[in-house]
């Protein structure tokens, strides 16, 4: 059975640094026999979740119809989940986290993400390497506890601001580690 990564991203700049680390870490899997399902939700019209309580009632996750759904089959589905993204005000950019507060429907229902390999890869325009990344990289690490998920690492990239800055300075190689532990 071929493994499947699904890829999230969360920025609406196809230029960005998120699409660039998104585009390395598929291109990668790929050669690695991986199947990719990649998701740019910075660019969908996906809402956030509203607790009606809902969930399942007409046989999918969410009676919304907006791409969640076909985004949480292919969770479901896969072996490694990246999330990819900027830092937006210290946390997740509103898209992403319109998705990853629909996680609510597949909680409720006992789908978890227990067996999945999950990896945050983020880049932030702030210079100080201590706290930027703090409210993300907690929300990340709760979220995924809470969906059983295995974390397997991060990868932040601080002062890229620009969007070709991870491009410009990204040493060959410096995704491997993550990425040997992510897709192994």
């Amino acid at each position: 059975m071929q493994k499947q990564l699904t890829i999230l991203t969360g920025s609406a700049r196809r230029n960005g640094n998120a699409f660039y680390l998104a585009d390395l870490l598929e291109n990668d899997a790929k050669k690695m026999g991986y199947e990719v399902k990649r998701f740019d939700v910075g660019l969908m019209n996906i809402s956030g979740c509203l607790h009606c309580n809902q969930c399942y009632k007409n046989g999918k996750p969410c009676i919304k119809d907006d791409g969640f759904n076909e985004i949480a089959l292919a969770l479901k589905e896969s072996s490694s989940i990246a999330f990819v993204t900027p830092l937006y005000w210290y946390s997740w950019p509103s898209q992403l986290k319109s998705v990853i507060d629909r996680f609510f429907s597949l909680y409720g229902k006992g789908e978890l993400f227990t067996g999945k390999k999950t990896a945050l890869l983020s880049s932030c325009g702030d210079e100080e390497k201590n706290k930027p990344f703090d409210g993300l990289i907690y929300s990340y690490e709760m979220s995924m506890d809470l969906m059983g998920a295995t974390r397997v690492g991060t990868a932040l990239f601080y002062n890229a601001d620009e969007p070709d800055t991870v491009k410009k300075t990204l040493k060959k190689g410096a995704l491997d580690k993550l990425e040997k532990k992510l897709l192994a």
